[in-house]
């Protein structure tokens, strides 16, 4: 349910943000986006997928990075990086410390569109390669844990952002990432330490979740000096 919970605040807080600038928007001139745009994103992860890992890991960080060049009529191609991590839940394994980090890169396809003259709206789909390490594993000596995966993601993801100039937008999003690993429990010695079937250690890395986007035209008055400026009603290359 803490999904579904999640949606319902987004899509909450996106009705206040835009009612608070409804009344401006007609006195406002249009945003043209710039033809490269580099886009940031922080969120908080909510595991969604593997039983063993919901059962031992919660979700601390997420972090993207996408640059994207845009092709037509509101569509773009990126390239992105991406650092998330996990964390053993003392609620549900007590006195253990271990992490999950996962980095990962790869390519994505966007579209953007324009709600109101500073709304804009975009979906994005992402997929890339992962690599995915443990860290502070508590094994016995005579356990080897394995600490190094490698996977591939696919990512959809939707979002707004509100521009407060020409150049720079901050707005919400949501994503779910299919991260194609199966999580074993046994393979880092958390049997050691909580009791586990069999069948919690089917199916992949999945996980939900919602945070803070920053988007920025990167135009060539912003590398001039020049700071904010106003468009012009073309785009800039």
């Amino acid at each position: 349910m803490l999904p579904l919970k999640k949606i319902v605040c987004f899509f909450f807080v996106h009705a206040l943000v835009l009612s608070a600038f409804a009344q401006d928007e007609q006195e406002m001139k249009p945003i043209v986006p710039s033809r490269f745009q580099f886009k940031a994103n922080v969120a908080i992860p909510s595991l969604v997928g593997n039983k063993a890992l919901r059962a031992s890991f919660r979700g601390v960080y997420e972090g993207t990075a996408n640059l994207q060049l845009r092709l037509f009529n509101g569509v773009y191609l990126g390239a992105h990086g991406s650092y998330t991590g996990f964390k053993i839940s003392p609620e549900k394994i007590a006195n253990l410390n271990s992490e999950c980090r996962t980095a990962g890169a790869g390519l994505n396809l966007g579209y953007e569109k324009f709600s109101m003259p500073r709304v804009m709206w975009y979906v994005n789909f992402a997929s890339g390669y992962n690599w995915i390490n443990y860290f502070r594993v508590q094994c016995p000596d005579s356990i080897a844990p394995e600490l190094h995966h490698l996977a591939w993601s696919y990512r959809p993801s939707a979002g707004f952002c509100y521009y407060s100039d020409d150049n720079f937008s901050l707005g919400l999003s949501v994503a779910y990432t299919f991260l194609m690993n199966e999580f074993d429990p046994t393979s880092i010695c958390l049997d050691k330490f909580k009791a586990y079937k069999k069948d919690d250690s089917k199916g992949y890395t999945n996980y939900f979740s919602i945070g803070v986007t920053l988007n920025f035209n990167l135009r060539k008055d912003m590398f001039n000096g020049n700071g904010s400026s106003e468009s012009d009603g073309e785009e800039d290359n």
